[in-house]
């Protein structure tokens, strides 16, 4: 049974994938990192729950600061319990933000 995107959204369900990570700006990979996560909050697909930010100093003596971040990362799933009996949940495209 082929169901219309209307049809296919009323069955679906926004849920959250809860993340926590610590970075050091001062290491470019996890600046990009970090950042990437903060765009993709600003644009609206996560949330930023929590975020601490803390000056320290790296080894060789130099200022940076150090990120603790919890964001969630949102994506749809479809409702099983809502499925009418001739679809399968395995029949359903994964869609992810």
């Amino acid at each position: 049974m082929m169901l219309r995107d209307e049809e296919y959204a009323a069955l679906c369900e926004t849920v959250y994938d809860v993340k926590v990570a610590i970075y050091d700006v001062s290491d470019p990979e996890q600046k990009a990192a970090l950042v990437e996560i903060l765009d993709r909050a600003a644009n609206g697909w996560y949330r930023v729950l929590a975020m601490d930010r803390n000056w320290t100093k790296t080894s060789d003596g130099e200022d940076t600061v150090k990120v603790y971040i919890e964001y969630a990362v949102m994506h749809k799933e479809v409702n099983t319990n809502q499925l009418p009996q001739d679809v399968t949940a395995s029949s359903m495209p994964a869609t992810e933000y």
